[in-house]
């Protein structure tokens, strides 16, 4: 149809109620009619006709089987709201106010109890049906959206494959928790009780993976899951997993690095990890990866929370890690470690904080670590040239490798009730005695706070040679 048609001038205050006003017109001449009332006991005839135009509205929507409730779909409400303010619109003769088919063939005003007003409805049948049927279809693809992914998810269960019944049967839940649907509180609980079935029956099993590897060396072996039906024992292609490991920058700092993998026809996954960055433990994880899947569910409250929450959690149980260690290469070879530290005026310090830090990081790395007689090393008029001579003919016969270091402290910031803020630098290199050349070289800045100038000094060379000891530990050969 096109634009609503012109309605006659309002009859307002007649003497005698017309005959459609004690009853019902029936349906002729290919339209169908509605009567529909409303009242303002204060005499407002505006509100009363907006009363009677709710009253219509309520009339057509129940022919047209929609009612407008928080059961209705989304899709409904909006079609409904909209058609609602078009209907009204079209009571009050504003422009908004378009129906397809739908006119005010007459109105009566009678000033009972208060105000009230009597609309004739006079709705061509074509367009009537016409709506009727688009109401009906927007219903049925909602409710399809629910009923076909369930409907597959039953299959696939049958079918030996829960991970893809899994997968259905939350798209159906999901749908439902959408507010498309009726009774969708029903269809969200059965969903979401079935996808909790069907994971209760994956299983990732740990076929293989290196248990150590040496650092700034690739890994040689493949760490390898298998995704199997704990029913059947059969494996499941098609998985979607995701593989989370700790991937080190050059900087010595880390950060979570996620891959997503798919099992093979075998039910296999297979990842490579790249060179490790660190010395020391560390670990590599398999589980599910639902999290599209689940997202969308958060949202979901009422007695439905708790089953959504039960099926995060077991979805985050299926899960495998493997623990491994990362060797030190140089790890077996005699090294001595002498850390020479100086004040920010330049002056020796007695201290040996920086040393004591890289001595700390090298020994949890499984180092054999030689000392340097500290009296062999009193400085004197020696210079640094001088002292790292005295160290070599020290440790000669003892250590294969000398590292050799100078710290620096930059600078000093006192803050006040804030503390004491150093700022220490040193750089480090690692010879082999027997051929001479430079096997390593570690370069490090770092802050230090204490309560005091000596506090903050010893707190800057104390990371900074912990911070230099977890670089020669990964970089020696």
């Amino acid at each position: 149809g096109g634009k609503a048609e012109s309605r006659p001038s309002p009859q307002t205050q007649r003497a005698d109620a017309p005959s459609w006003v004690g009853s019902q017109p029936n349906d002729r001449d290919g339209k169908s009619f509605f009567v529909a009332v409303g009242n303002d006991p204060t005499g407002n005839e505006v509100a009363a006709q907006d009363a009677a135009a709710l009253d219509l509205i309520g009339q057509i929507n129940r022919y047209l089987g929609v009612s407008i409730t928080s059961e209705s779909t989304g899709t409904e409400i909006a079609t409904a709201n909209d058609y609602q303010a078009s209907i009204v619109g079209l009571v009050r003769q504003s422009s908004e106010g378009e129906v397809s088919g739908l006119r005010i063939a007459d109105r009566w005003v009678a000033p009972q109890r208060g105000v009230t007003v009597y609309l004739l409805g006079e709705y061509l049948t074509a367009d009537l049906e016409r709506e009727k049927a688009k109401r009906q279809a927007i219903v049925a693809e909602n409710e399809a959206a629910v009923a076909v992914p369930e409907s597959r998810g039953r299959e696939s269960e049958l079918a030996g494959d829960p991970w893809q019944a899994s997968r259905f049967y939350l798209q159906a839940a999901r749908a439902a928790a959408e507010g498309k649907v009726r009774n969708a509180s029903v269809k969200i609980e059965r969903n979401l009780q079935n996808a909790q079935r069907v994971l209760n029956r994956l299983e990732l099993v740990p076929t293989g993976g290196p248990a150590s590897v040496l650092a700034k060396q690739g890994f040689e072996k493949d760490f390898v899951v298998q995704a199997r039906d704990s029913q059947s024992g059969q494996a499941l292609a098609g998985l979607d997993l995701v593989a989370t490991y700790r991937e080190y920058q050059s900087n010595g700092r880390f950060s979570l690095a996620r891959r997503a993998l798919k099992t093979d026809a075998q039910g296999l996954v297979r990842l490579r990890l790249p060179e490790s960055g660190a010395v020391g433990n560390e670990q590599l994880s398999f589980s599910l990866n639902l999290a599209d899947a689940l997202q969308p569910l958060a949202a979901v409250d009422g007695a439905n929370r708790d089953l959504v929450t039960a099926l995060m959690n077991l979805a985050g149980s299926k899960k495998v890690v493997f623990d491994f260690r990362v060797l030190a290469a140089g790890k077996s070879v005699p090294l001595a470690l002498f850390i020479l530290e100086k004040d920010e005026n330049g002056r020796t310090l007695d201290g040996n904080s920086a040393l004591q830090g890289a001595q700390l990081r090298l020994n949890a790395a499984g180092f054999r670590l030689v000392s340097v007689d500290p009296a062999a090393m009193a400085q004197g008029e020696k210079t640094e040239a001088d002292l790292q001579q005295v160290a070599r003919s020290a440790v000669t016969g003892k250590a294969a490798r000398l590292a050799w270091g100078v710290a620096l402290i930059l600078s000093l910031d006192d803050r006040g009730k804030d503390g004491v803020f150093a700022k220490a630098s040193a750089t480090v290199s690692v010879t082999d005695l027997e051929s001479d050349s430079v096997l390593a070289s570690a370069t490090k800045l770092v802050n230090g706070r204490g309560n005091d100038a000596a506090q903050a000094r010893r707190d800057a060379l104390s990371r900074l040679g912990q911070e230099l000891g977890d670089q020669l530990a990964r970089d020696l050969p």
